[in-house]
């Protein structure tokens, strides 16, 4: 009997770890603890580097639905169509952190999933269903977004990270080509948000000087990079590189990615969320 228990148990014990949407993405990348802290960027960005490959889109499928049932309205900010982190126990209970790292990051990392979700499956009904919902999503960039064009990564702060407005520039291409597919009229309204965000890179992140971008700016302070800063100097000039603002400076794309592959090639111990961003760099200095 307590050999049929225990099997019960261990069988129950990872149906549940396989089942809950987040872990499920999650376990692809890190091994599953009593605990789990997720955090759906990094969620975000493990789902969208699977998707390069072929894969069984029903766990991607199951965690959209997901963030969509646990979006904020609003949040403590007053933001609508944002999300938090989670603890996540192995056998599913969720608690929310009531914090997030970024709001403009996770914004644009799921939308830029969502449309490649979309353009693998042709899933209509999912994207129709939750049109409200992504559309908030959608907002939460444009809530945060300043005169210069740049987001804040939190509705509290003054930073403006190269990072995040990189990510923004994708997730708003990714939203316009929604908005077209389905017919929301929006294009023209965010293709103002991301043209803007993209003069605000080239004109207040880029450092001619350094010739390499500033990895931040604030109210006071512009932080430049330094090349044997792993992180974030030398790391957030893949970002520009990944999602195309570099796409007609071959020059430029080619001696960022050159000076981070001179100094950091043989890196190790680097955490997998990173390793997905240099994946995702090494792809597009492919194309």
């Amino acid at each position: 009997m307590k050999k049929i228990l225990f099997a019960i148990f261990i069988s129950s014990f990872f149906f549940s770890c396989s089942q809950h949407p987040a872990l499920a993405i999650f376990r692809w990348k890190f091994q599953l603890e009593e605990s789990n802290y997720v955090i759906p960027y990094t969620i975000n960005l493990i789902a969208l580097s699977e998707m390069q490959e072929a894969v069984n889109l029903r766990p991607i499928k199951n965690y959209l639905n997901w963030v969509f049932r646990n979006l904020n309205y609003p949040d403590k900010h007053g933001l609508t169509g944002s999300i938090y982190d989670f603890d996540i126990s192995i056998l599913g209970v969720e608690t929310p952190s009531d914090t997030y790292d970024s709001v403009d990051s996770y914004s644009a990392t799921f939308l830029m999933m969502l449309q490649k979700y979309f353009f693998l499956s042709q899933d209509r009904a999912l994207i129709q269903q939750n049109k409200q919902k992504i559309h908030d999503i959608a907002y939460t960039i444009i809530y945060l977004q300043g005169e210069d064009g740049l987001t804040t990564a939190l509705p509290v702060s003054d930073v403006k990270y190269l990072m995040d407005n990189c990510e923004v520039f994708g997730g708003l291409k990714a939203f316009i080509e929604l908005s077209e597919e389905f017919g929301w009229n929006l294009e023209d309204y965010y293709f103002g948000a991301k043209d803007s965000v993209e003069r605000g890179i080239m004109q207040k992140l880029y450092n001619a000087e350094l010739q390499n971008f500033n990895w931040a700016v604030d109210d006071e302070n512009i932080h430049t990079s330094d090349w044997h800063i792993f992180y974030p100097d030398a790391f957030a000039q893949l970002f520009p590189i990944i999602y195309g603002l570099l796409d007609d400076d071959a020059e430029l794309r080619h001696h960022l990615w050159d000076k981070f592959n001179e100094i950091y090639k043989n890196q190790i111990n680097i955490p997998a969320e990173q390793k997905i961003v240099i994946d995702f760099a090494e792809k597009r200095m492919d194309i």
